[in-house]
């Protein structure tokens, strides 16, 4: 009672409670009353009362109503322990939730003695050892480190504090507990409280710790919170020698944060990181969040976006480079490696991702850091990044052709002069020093007997390759100073989610084969394995970068239409950026699309918000740096046949680029799009607008363009340094002549009713102060892009684009030029497959005939099993096509899909499914007799239809858009698949391939079991849904080491290996050995 009073009234602290409740040195910073409270001396019904007492006759405020809050917060964990009684103590607490907590005793030792490396952690566990006190503030602080860094068993730091706390309460002290493990009953299961940014919170001039801890009593302050990163120099200025004097860290906090012991927090999908927005919250996190992965040592980080770091003795160490992933080392505070391992797959095709994308690892280090950066790899692919590097780092090797790219009628002296300026630019016009080239960034260290060694000081740091027994997989060990500390597969998964794979796991064949064990070794080596329409319940192939896309609008999903004309900007900054995306957008013209520079990953929220591929019509590769051209390389393997918009001198760096990247040939590539070439100084209709291209001024060829449509007109820069005042002096100098310096710096901004202009660090990129001498109208009209948010934020006047299609900028609505209606629906079919080799005079006619449906949402158009006598192409809206007789079949189509034409060929003239409106939808539909006028018998277009449709009345899209994998595919590629898939039955013991043989083939089982045998001995059971194939046989043309063959009857989808559709193809034969999904 006496400490009531001594606190309440005679020092009048109470007010002030609020405000000094945080605080860690003294007695007077919060009551104390806890102590008396544990130990029956006071009850709380009485410092309840003397506070309302003291509201009435002194104050009432935010620290009177926050006591008495905490009184109720004591109660509230009385009645949690009253509803779920000994729950309070299980493991898995009141939740249930299955975590597999460590109890590795050393480990919790040192967080129990104060040895973690952490000051604040430390600070707060000395002080509890000799006082048996620790402050509410310090107690959330270390049960986050025990909980959520170290992972270590929660009971065994509540029954730590059980036994030393002087203010010990069974209730308070278990209920706590659990809500710090996130097994409580509070809903932020995943708070993380970062130490450092705790320690400048709440103890910024580092008097408590320097209390508790004296050996860093000399450490100034804005070095004490993160000791470990002191130098050898620093340390013995301060006297304490981090390792020796003091411990060094036990663990990396941003590595462990959030870790996921093996998917073990799938009850955490809403689950968020709390104190960690300063670091973290540009990256969308909640539902969003990546759970980053646990390794024993900590020496092995999975990054977000795909690929590790190896932490090692001779610095970070990174295998597999996809796209971005240097963004994840400076968001995880780690340094950006200097080594890289590239993967044996440099290209992984499912995904339609680069993952060695060395580019901004190498421009990071060399420009910031003036540091090489050493790539690991094998002879053939050094080879290859080097010419790829070429291309991207100083362009084409030669312009001899450079007159292709212009006007007849353009001055030559207006052509740019790309190596000179791009030595202008790099300031090698005045000291050759600065004039870099492949090997000022980059150095090569080639696999020598399967092993490379690093070193630095006297640290050796080893790395082998190797191949493990009976298996096609490649494997690296690390081995640091004779220690082994990691060991990774040679191949790089950047799918969120899983695929499964049956490479690994074999039995011998006498065993496999005995009836009577049939069952229970399928259930050994394939307990994750089930049917087809299971596994695509659980299973996704989302693109692990895809996760860090532009938050998907919902409101926006359901009501964007593209409008007449407009922009959708999908990034605004730069690839150094962790915050922001890479810059890049789509142009809208009459309701199509031109994607300009798409960043990686955008082609998946395109998607996630109901654009339809056919919605988009081209893509505009300004140049080729890695995030201007990575998103359009995946654009045209996603989208076949899409237009490509560039000059030929952009275009072949391209191709030689991304030859040498994905190892596919150069005519292979062409072959994958329809190039449109640009020609500078000619206008050219594109889409219904009028475009404009030019040169910018750029270390490799670069194009900016100008676009009109109905007389409003946007700009865009493209990268380019523009600075009318130093280009004059450039003239001026000689570096220039008159004619590319009048195109770069007298330029007319205020035609434009919309200006798209990048910014950066000059000379290689537009300095903020060039906008500053543009008129009132120029300045309203642009927006910057190509700058982070935080560069641009105090820069009074400017602004950039927001993301995503719900800030779309229109300049014309939909529709607002009703004769351009047919030339848009000219433009959907001539992006049908079907349609494809038309004659002109018969496309005349397919106009002609198009009749205009309209129907909406929730109306059937035509019910299953009804007379079919119309073929539909969906103008605008969704169609869900469904069937309950056959396997619940269903599937979701949209502009540009089309449907109806089976029972136009079929001779039973019956539909085989209902289609309907999921929203408002307006069709094409072509009458039976004029069809068959169209597509008459013996052409090409109705042989293939009929292959198509015997594909369907089998119902083989149910088994490609149910498989994950092949779902993948773009809409031509699934219907190429769906044409070229063989429904064949196999008899019991009949081999589909044998050893010896060239494999020719993949295989879907529908029903039934095969045997997959390897090398005579070993085997594995094969179950309905798997998805089979030797690739390296195929790829290859060599003899299988493999056998499949039916242990029963069965039905299966067959897919023969040739050259009808190369990209479907190469596709699916990707994948070593067995795949399933």
């Amino acid at each position: 009672m006496n400490r009531v009073q001594q606190y309440i009234w005679e020092q009048d602290l109470l007010k002030n409670y609020k405000n000094t409740r945080n605080g860690m040195v003294g007695a007077d910073y919060s009551s104390k009353f806890s102590i008396w409270l544990a130990n029956g001396c006071i009850s709380p019904r009485y410092i309840y009362q003397e506070v309302k007492k003291y509201e009435k006759e002194r104050i009432k405020n935010d620290s009177t109503y926050w006591i008495i809050f905490e009184l109720l917060w004591r109660d509230y964990f009385k009645f949690v322990a009253i509803k779920y009684k000994n729950k309070l103590f299980y493991k898995n607490g009141i939740q249930g939730l299955d975590i597999n907590w460590n109890q590795e005793i050393n480990y919790f030792e040192l967080w129990k003695n104060g040895k973690t490396g952490y000051p604040l952690v430390d600070a707060n566990m000395r002080e509890l050892n000799s006082t048996g006190f620790m402050s509410n503030r310090g107690r959330q602080n270390v049960a986050s480190f025990l909980n959520k860094n170290m992972w270590v068993d929660w009971r065994m730091g509540a029954e730590y504090f059980e036994s030393i706390l002087l203010d010990y309460d069974p209730e308070s002290n278990y209920g706590n507990w659990q809500y710090s493990a996130g097994i409580g009953n509070d809903g932020r299961q995943f708070r993380v409280f970062n130490i450092t940014k705790q320690s400048n919170d709440y103890d910024p001039e580092g008097i408590y710790i320097k209390l508790w801890i004296p050996e860093l009593k000399n450490v100034p302050k804005n070095k004490l919170f993160e000791p470990w990163k002191l130098n050898k120099e620093e340390q013995k200025e301060y006297g304490v020698i981090i390792g020796k004097d003091y411990p060094e860290p036990i663990l990396d906090y941003f590595e462990t944060m959030s870790c996921s012991f093996s998917g073990e927090f799938k009850a955490l999908e809403k689950s968020f990181i709390d104190e960690l927005s300063e670091h973290l919250s540009p990256i969308p996190l909640a539902s969003n969040a990546y759970i980053y992965k646990y390794t024993q040592g900590h020496k092995l980080i999975d990054l977000p976006r795909g690929g590790y770091i190896i932490k090692t003795s001779v610095g970070n160490i990174q295998y597999g480079i996809p796209p971005e992933t240097i963004k994840d080392s400076i968001t995880l505070k780690l340094d950006v490696p200097t080594n890289f391992i590239i993967p044996s797959k440099r290209f992984d095709i499912i995904a339609n991702l680069n993952v060695a994308e060395f580019e901004f690892p190498a421009y990071y280090n060399y420009f910031i850091h003036k540091k090489k950066i050493n790539l690991i790899c094998d002879i053939e692919t050094k080879e290859c990044i080097r010419n790829a590097f070429q291309e991207t780092l100083c362009g084409p090797i030669s312009h001899e052709n450079l007159a292709e790219d212009f006007y007849y009628t353009y001055p030559v002296s207006g052509y740019p002069d790309f190596k000179k300026e791009r030595k202008i630019l790099s300031g090698a016009i005045h000291d050759s020093q600065y004039d870099s080239n492949v090997d000022s960034l980059l150095s090569f260290q080639v696999f020598e007997n399967n092993k490379i060694i690093l070193k630095e000081d006297d640290n050796i740091v080893e790395i082998q390759k190797y191949r493990e027994q009976n298996s096609n997989s490649f494997y690296f060990k690390f081995i640091d100073n004779g220690q082994t500390v990691a060991n990774i597969l040679d191949e790089l998964d950047v799918f969120q989610g899983f695929k499964v794979k049956i490479a690994e796991e074999f039995y011998k064949v006498d065993d496999v084969c005995q009836e009577q064990k049939q069952q229970t070794i399928q259930q050994q080596i394939n307990p994750q394995i089930k049917k087809i329409t299971d596994i695509v319940q659980s299973s996704s192939l989302e693109k692990r970068g895809s996760k860090f896309n532009i938050p998907i609008n919902i409101e926006a999903r359901n009501t964007f239409r593209p409008p007449d004309f407009g922009v959708t900007v999908l990034g605004n900054s730069h690839g150094f950026d962790p915050c922001g995306h890479t810059t890049g957008f789509v142009l809208w013209i009459y309701g199509k699309g031109i994607m300009v520079d798409p960043p990686p990953f955008s082609n998946d929220y395109l998607k996630n918000m109901n654009i339809m591929p056919q919605t988009i019509s081209a893509v505009i590769i300004t140049h080729c740096h890695a995030d201007h051209d990575s998103g359009a390389f995946e654009k045209i393997l996603l989208q076949s046949k899409i237009e490509v918009i560039t000059t030929r001198t952009i275009m072949n760096s391209f191709v030689r680029k991304y030859s040498n990247i994905t190892a596919m040939s150069e005519e292979k590539i062409k072959k994958l799009f329809v190039f449109r070439p640009v020609i500078i100084g000619s206008s050219m209709k594109i889409n219904g607008g009028l475009f404009n291209f030019f040169y910018s001024f750029h270390v490799i060829p670069c194009i900016g363009f100008d676009v009109e449509v109905m007389g409003k007109s946007i700009y865009f820069s493209a990268d380019t340094f523009y600075d009318p005042i130093r280009l004059k002096k450039y003239f001026e100098w000689g570096y220039l002549q008159k004619e590319r310096y009048s195109q770069l710096a007298l330029i007319n901004f205020d035609k434009y009713d919309l200006i798209l202009h990048e910014a950066g660090v000059p000379p290689i990129h537009t300095p903020l102060s060039s906008f500053k001498h543009l008129s009132q109208q120029a300045r309203e009209n642009l927006y910057i892009l190509h700058i982070a948010e935080k560069d641009l934020k105090n820069q009074e006047g400017f602004k950039t684009m927001k993301e995503g299609i719900e800030n779309t900028i229109v300049i014309y609505q939909r529709n607002t030029n009703q004769q351009i209606d047919h030339l848009k629906t000219l433009d959907l079919i001539s992006n049908i497959d079907i349609f494809s080799s038309l004659t002109v005079k018969n496309v005349r006619y397919l106009l002609d005939c198009l009749q205009i449906e309209k129907y909406d949402k929730g109306e059937l158009i035509f019910p299953e099993n009804s007379t079919g006598n119309k073929f539909y192409v969906i103008k605008s809206g969704l169609v869900k096509c469904f069937s309950k007789s056959n396997q619940n079949f269903e599937s979701f189509i949209g502009p540009g899909d089309y449907f109806g034409e089976i029972s136009l060929i079929d001779e039973m003239k019956q539909r085989k499914a209902s289609a309907k409106a999921e929203k408002k939808t307006t069709l094409l539909s072509l009458e039976r007799h004029d069809f068959q006028f169209l597509f008459s018998e013996g052409s090409n277009i109705l042989n293939k239809l009929k292959k198509l449709t015997q594909a369907r009345k089998q119902f083989v899209i149910v088994y490609v858009e149910k498989n994950n994998f092949l779902n993948s595919l773009d809409k031509n590629q699934k219907v190429s698949l769906e044409a070229i898939i063989k429904e064949k039955q196999v008899q019991k013991d009949e081999c589909i391939w044998k050893q010896g043989q060239i494999p020719n083939l993949v295989v879907i089982i529908k029903s039934g079991k095969l045997l997959f045998i390897k090398q005579d001995n070993l085997a594995k059971i094969c179950d309905s849904g798997e998805f089979i194939g030797e690739s390296l046989c195929i790829i290859k043309k060599q003899p299988a080491v493999t056998s499949l063959k039916a242990i029963k009857d069965i039905q299966s989808n067959q897919i023969i290996i040739n050259d009808e559709d190369p990209l479907v193809c190469s596709c699916l034969i990707e994948e070593p050995t067995t795949l399933c999904f």
